[in-house]
């Protein structure tokens, strides 16, 4: 079968899409990927990977505002990113406003994209199309196509809520804290009703959401799903008819709503790792798969052994294995892709884990930290921090930090992905959520006691992170219980593998029906 994949081309929407890409080649598949052009390596290198260059397929749609998410705009303007694309829960309108001083709603940049991502779903006639519900153009495009397609949703589970209550359930983004009072009663129904008020009339009267809504039914001819989709999103699963299904990588019930709130074709998978790892964890069922994509598995790990022989040494999983050693217990600290430090918030981190430290000498922290100039993050260089610290721009591998029994917490920014690869190594976790639905999932670890979150989101503060981790640390057997429960949920959920084999029985399914139609 052909498949074929759409998104923009940030971290946190492309990682999981090329693990089940790679699944998908190893299975024989021919798949395809369109995104922004600065992935075009990236993407012929799983042709590399899984022995079989000839079924990889890059397709570039270009870059700029339409293609890129908010990394390259807060990368340019440190100012604009730490004052309005950081809030606090709930607070939207800041970072709302921003998105749309910095992109167009519609215009001929944003219309060529999405002419460019349908003509790709028309040449390819794939079996199914599966896009990034965090990338409009991609979104929009493939609507164009009138093909049938799986949503993918990195993000916050709330982002393929259907049916959501405000009578019975805090709204997503609205704001709620995971405390049970932020759940239930006249204060939620409260919060929801305001939290209403305020998107329909920002949808209703600022200028960008009227012009986005207009375009996408004038200019593009697609039709209406709702006034919130049509304005600034795009539709959840359930609400346009060739959307025949949506995979969430997040694992069902870890969020605050009951299943009647999704609607029946979505599809909890938790986080998706590359296969050819997973294939030495998991096993690769040989029974189903055919004598050519036998072959191409052979291959892989042909090619996997050949690059492992080749392998650099991993100093950061050294200086772990030393850790264990000496009896330590290491922090990771990682706030994704998008975030980077001010000088005073980095200073505000360093303290905090310093005091940690000087009541813990055991302690150790793993610090991830973009490499940037210092006129975006005026930072002091790493070899001025103590010895207990270690920082680092890149990670040799992220699995191999997580899995790491000396590593027994992570903190995070609440990205989804972030969020559920903590999950899937059962860490507790301590979430300085930043914007929008980092905020949700700070909620979620909250209500399910996985860990904790910060009081002062989105800024850091030296008292609060103290706090904080220390009762988390505290309490770690209470929160480690927990995560270990969810941990068995998420390897339940099936990633990367079951992933494919929803795309797989899709396809088949819209095949068949496609013949009986005609």
């Amino acid at each position: 079968m052909k498949f074929l994949f759409v998104s923009n081309p940030a971290h946190g929407q492309i990682n999981n899409l090329m693990s089940i890409a790679h699944e998908l080649v190893l299975r024989g598949h021919d798949v395809h990927v369109c995104t922004g052009d600065r992935l075009a390596n990236r993407v012929n290198k799983i042709g590399t990977l899984a022995g079989a260059p000839d079924r990889i397929h890059f397709h570039g749609c270009g870059s700029g505002a339409a293609v890129d998410d908010l990394t390259v705009l807060a990368h340019q303007n440190p100012e604009l990113f730490h004052s309005r694309a950081r809030h606090p829960p709930g607070e939207l309108v800041s970072y709302l406003n921003l998105v749309c001083e910095h992109t167009e709603p519609g215009g001929d940049n944003y219309r060529d994209t999405c002419f460019r991502v349908r003509d790709v779903c028309n040449e390819v006639r794939p079996d199914m199309i599966i896009v990034d519900n965090f990338s409009p153009f991609a979104v929009d495009g493939v609507r164009l196509s009138k093909q049938p397609y799986i949503i993918s949703s990195p993000g916050a589970a709330c982002a393929v809520a259907k049916d959501v209550s405000p009578l019975k359930y805090p709204l997503p983004l609205c704001g709620a804290d995971g405390s049970p009072a932020s759940r239930r009663g006249f204060r939620m129904v409260w919060n929801n009703l305001g939290f209403i008020a305020w998107w329909l009339r920002w949808c209703l009267t600022h200028p960008w959401p009227k012009e986005r809504r207009a375009f996408r039914k004038d200019v593009l001819g697609l039709e209406p799903v709702d006034i919130v989709c049509d304005s600034f999103m795009t539709p959840v699963a359930g609400t346009v008819k060739e959307n025949v299904a949506g995979i969430s990588f997040n694992v069902a019930g870890l969020d605050l709503y009951p299943p009647e709130c999704y609607h029946k074709d979505v599809f909890f998978v938790g986080p998706c790792y590359p296969p050819v790892r997973s294939a030495q964890t998991e096993g690769i069922d040989f029974a189903r798969q055919s004598k050519e994509a036998a072959e191409i598995i052979g291959g892989a790990a042909a090619a996997a052994a050949k690059a492992a022989s080749a392998e650099e040494p991993d100093p950061v999983k050294d200086w772990l294995d030393a850790a264990q050693k000496e009896g330590a217990e290491v922090i990771y600290i990682n706030m994704g892709s998008i975030f980077y430090y001010t000088a005073e918030e980095y200073e505000q981190l360093v303290l905090a884990v310093t005091d940690l430290h000087d009541a813990n000498p055991s302690l150790r922290v793993l610090l991830k930290v973009p490499a940037l100039g210092t006129d975006v993050q005026p930072i002091p260089p790493a070899e001025e921090l103590p010895p207990f610290i270690r920082r680092e721009s890149w990670l040799p591998s992220i699995q191999t930090v997580l899995e790491h029994p000396v590593v027994k917490v992570a903190v995070h920014h609440g990205g989804g992905n972030s969020f559920n690869e903590a999950l899937s190594y059962g860490l507790p976790q301590f979430v300085l959520s930043q914007w929008g639905e980092t905020h949700d999932i700070a909620a979620y670890v909250r209500a399910h006691e996985i860990g904790v979150t910060s009081d002062t989101s989105p800024r850091l503060v030296r008292e609060d992170i103290v706090a904080k981790l220390d009762e988390l640390l505290r309490d770690y057997a209470r929160f480690k219980r927990n995560c270990n429960r969810w941990q068995l949920r998420t390897i339940q959920a099936g990633g990367t593998r079951v992933a494919a084999d929803i795309i797989e029985l899709h396809a088949r399914q819209a095949k068949d029906n496609a013949e009986l139609e005609e």
